[in-house]
């Protein structure tokens, strides 16, 4: 299996696309064809463990790894989830997909715990020696999930830079009291935008990479763009349809609905590629929350980059900018590098851009938000009718899949995927549940457990009783540096 670019004709193996992460002058690899999976191959993911069905999903796509390779990395990555991906009946004809039962408790363990394994083994197929240095800026989720799945991997450094200001007490402390040789985490002054830039400005910069080559170390981008992590999510996706066969909820063939939350669009592209693979998908609902920009481009055929983003109730999903919606529009286009180049140029020079609003109707994709009041409300009467307990992204999903229902006459079994532990955020979902107004995240963890009767994970019960090991805060303008005096 090939690999080309969302932008232009280029041809790289698997492993090439996951240590290169982006193409060099801009766009996103995508493979050069999808394969099928027959409905009989389907099936025969309701016999498989988890970690088999991602090496047969990984498999399809990384045919320079054999498949009893690819499962000794999925047996080793996952060996620490409580559970994968189980599906909950929340009433008629919908489900939610529980993606957050990793080492963190979101659904970026799922996606993240295959990386270090395959990019160490693509640097070896391909005889590179160098040692792989990873760095990215995070809001919480994302950053204590590469770090878990990093953690005591020779061949890597990761540095996870946070924007202090702004972050979310408990995910703050997910951060700083990691303990990994390995990785290193730091703050910086300034917004997460401005976070992201510094870091996109150090691998930018020539010096830089002049000066990484000589340490040893070559950059590989693990955010949600790179392939590996999309695979996982495809794995992901078809795990879930297996699971609601198995449990004969559905019948073989069946067309189910997919309802995800998302503003990098990683799963989005995910689902969307499945579908394309031969899962019976029929429609995608797309949820965002008040950074409402995806929507506005699904509605309209206009896309347009928001000047601010607005701090909600569901902060993963406050960004700037949809990166895995150019591989849609690579997709709905008919695959033309030219088109995607365009509106990306369009983009970057003017923040919009638009296409024919029938390309978007003929996708069998739709997208709807919610605000943070309508996140509170969902959240409680997700509670008090069907006694589950929602995070706020997932109850993103739930409020833009009900509204969807209200417009459309559409029966189709749904599955709405939920990305989140409730307890990651324990002051938003005990206010809804309870009107119970707790500032201390730890205090709120347990009086949620008493409200709901439910477990609140281990790793984030015992958080408060860590050491803080990172505790260092720099200028924007000292984040090079930073990194430097880390892999030194």
């Amino acid at each position: 299996m090939k690999f080309t670019s969302t932008r232009k004709t280029e041809s790289v193996s698997g492993g090439e696309a996951v240590l290169n992460g982006t193409p060099a002058g801009g766009g996103l690899y995508v493979p050069s064809e999808f394969p099928v999976f027959s409905e009989n191959e389907i099936a025969e993911f309701c016999k498989m463990a988890y970690p088999e069905r991602v090496a047969v999903v990984f498999k399809k796509f990384f045919d320079d790894f054999s498949y009893y390779e690819l499962l000794d990395y999925a047996e080793k990555a996952y060996a620490s989830f409580e559970d994968f991906c189980p599906v909950v009946k929340l009433e008629d004809e919908s489900y939610v997909a529980e993606l957050w039962h990793g080492p963190t408790a979101t659904c970026k363990d799922l996606s993240l715990a295959m990386m270090p394994y395959v990019i160490e083994a693509a640097k070896k197929k391909l005889g590179l020696t160098k040692k792989t240095l990873a760095v990215f800026a995070t809001t919480g989720n994302t950053g204590k999930a590469a770090l878990e799945s990093f953690t005591g991997h020779s061949g890597a450094k990761l540095v996870v830079v946070y924007p202090d200001a702004v972050m979310d007490y408990l995910q703050k402390l997910q951060l700083v009291t990691h303990v990994g040789d390995n990785t290193h985490v730091f703050g910086v002054k300034g917004s997460f935008s401005e976070a992201k830039e510094s870091v996109s400005a150090f691998f930018s910069n020539k010096e830089n990479k002049i000066a990484l080559s000589a340490s040893g170390y070559e950059a590989v981008d693990v955010s949600s763009v790179n392939w590996c992590r999309i695979t996982a999510e495809i794995a992901c996706v078809f795990s879930v349809y297996a699971d609601l066969m198995e449990s004969e909820e559905i019948s073989p063939s069946q067309k189910v609905n997919l309802c995800i939350p998302t503003s990098s669009g990683s799963m989005l592209a995910a689902a969307y590629y499945a579908k394309k693979m031969g899962l019976p998908v029929d429609r995608i609902i797309v949820a965002v929350n008040e950074n409402n920009h995806l929507a506005k481009f699904f509605a309209s055929g206009e896309y347009q980059r928001p000047k601010t983003v607005a701090l909600t109730n569901s902060p993963s999903l406050d960004a700037a900018r949809c990166r895995n919606l150019e591989r849609i529009l690579y997709e709905i286009s008919g695959r033309n590098a030219a088109f995607v180049s365009e509106k990306m140029e369009e983009l970057a020079l003017s923040g919009k851009f638009r296409v024919d609003k029938k390309l978007l109707d003929d996708c069998d994709i739709v997208c709807g938000y919610a605000t943070e009041d309508e996140i509170i409300d969902t959240i409680e009467g997700e509670f008090e009718e069907n006694d589950y307990v929602c995070d706020p992204h997932t109850a993103v999903a739930v409020s833009v899949w009900l509204d969807y229902l209200t417009q459309a006459e559409d029966k189709t079994p749904t599955v709405l995927f939920s990305t989140a532990s409730p307890f990651r955020y324990p002051i938003d979902v005990l206010f809804a549940i309870t009107e119970d107004f707790v500032r201390d995240p730890v205090k709120a963890i347990r009086k949620l457990e008493e409200a709901t009767a439910l477990d609140a994970p281990e790793a984030l019960k015992k958080l408060s009783k860590l050491q803080v090991k990172h505790n260092k805060i720099v200028e924007l303008s000292d984040v090079s540096e930073t990194i430097f005096d880390f892999i030194k």
